[in-house]
């Protein structure tokens, strides 16, 4: 079995049988163990994320440092809180993940699974190849090397950087 990377880096094509279940690429499997957390993200997104129990505390904890105290903020985490659904890792690396997520998301048998440090993404194909599309357009590349400048600016403000 691979080492663990501690950073999950990298996309890749997956398939789901007809039993709902992808096999999650060997090279990510060290950084799960054997429980994966499956949540559909925010109600606008695209994609699932894919969290061990660690991380996606890490992540909760990242976004709410302090209990919500703003309406939306508190939506925001009961929908990411409670859309939680506890999956495990078959002796071959497949999750199955439950059809109502799938289908929320538009995947069907095709799919990107994509880290993204300390979780994963997973994409239909076809929807992940329009944003990698759309990402390479010199507009799309102008936005978000400013919104980057504006986040360094954000953090050096706050005393973060």
């Amino acid at each position: 079995m691979p080492e663990r990377t501690d950073m999950l880096a990298g996309a890749f094509d997956v398939k789901f049988d007809r039993a709902g279940r992808m096999t999650v690429p060997a090279r990510l499997r060290p950084d799960f163990g054997s429980e994966v957390l499956i949540t559909s993200a925010l109600p606008t997104a695209r994609h699932l994320l894919l969290f061990s129990d660690h991380e996606f505390q890490r992540y909760i904890d990242g976004m709410f440092p302090e209990e919500p105290l703003d309406t939306d903020e508190l939506h925001i985490k009961r929908a990411l809180m409670g859309s939680v659904i506890p999956g495990r890792l078959d002796s071959a690396g497949r999750l199955s993940i439950p059809a109502e997520l799938r289908n929320a998301v538009g995947i069907a048998d095709d799919a990107k699974v994509v880290g993204m440090g300390s979780y994963c993404e997973v994409w239909a194909a076809p929807e992940y190849d329009l944003w990698w599309r759309l990402m390479q357009t010199p507009e799309m590349i102008a936005r978000a090397l400013e919104a980057r400048r504006n986040l360094g600016q954000t953090r050096r403000s706050r005393g973060e950087a």
